[in-house]
């Protein structure tokens, strides 16, 4: 293939198959080098750039489990930042070219969110409610970027309106409960966070810090 492409250099086709070629056996690098070629020689398909940007992702993944590994904490936050900054601009320059996939709004709005831009977070979050696969997790997460902002009512509504959508105890059942737990704690209801922390706790000790809050919440209804 590599020579069939050095005869015919301007064949997006065969630049694109080396990629996948190289994915295979894990030659990432240059697998992102023919996905990039691929998409200068064939700027309307991009796909290619997709497939590169998801190289990439993944290639920081890769360095930020080996930082972590070699215990290198200075390293591992530079990479996770470095990753995150990658992702608004990936996700954000995929946005613009399929604006109506809202999979691809919610990867963004996540993105957003972690990256700290709450208030596009939200406007995303609203866009990606219209998807009946991501509702309940826009709800949840619209919730959160409420409490993060100081909206108490706004992040009730949202996050009651999420958990009406969730019948049982699931694992998004529990993210609801224990978002409405710290959205009470942080208006100082102890007993109504109290009330919300322990319904995660009955049936899952190991959530998040759910059993370190109901410690601590208890000492402070006490005192």
């Amino acid at each position: 293939l590599e020579k069939q492409l050095a005869e015919d250099p301007k064949n997006g086709r065969l630049a694109a198959e080396l990629a996948a070629r190289y994915s295979s056996i894990r030659e990432y690098d240059k697998a992102i080098e023919y996905y990039e070629m691929a998409y200068d020689l064939e700027p309307t398909n991009f796909g290619h750039r997709e497939k590169a940007g998801d190289l990439r992702i993944n290639r920081f993944d890769r360095e930020i489990q080996a930082a972590d590994e070699a215990g290198d904490k200075a390293r591992h936050e530079e990479l996770k930042a470095e990753r995150l900054d990658f992702q608004v601009e990936e996700f954000g320059k995929r946005v613009q070219a399929h604006p109506t996939e809202l999979g691809l709004r919610y990867r963004l709005a996540r993105a957003l969110h972690e990256h700290g831009d709450v208030d596009e977070a939200i406007a995303e979050y609203q866009l990606t409610l219209k998807d009946p696969r991501r509702k309940i997790e826009s709800l949840t997460m619209l919730g959160n970027c409420f409490i993060e902002k100081g909206l108490f009512d706004l992040a009730e509504n949202q996050l009651r309106k999420a958990l009406e959508e969730t019948p049982g105890m699931t694992d998004r059942t529990k993210d609801i409960l224990y978002s409405l737990g710290l959205l009470k704690e942080k208006q100082g209801l102890v007993d109504e966070a109290l009330a919300e922390y322990k319904k995660v706790y009955e049936v899952d000790i190991n959530y998040e810090d759910v059993a370190e809050k109901m410690t601590t919440l208890k000492k402070n209804a006490g005192s």
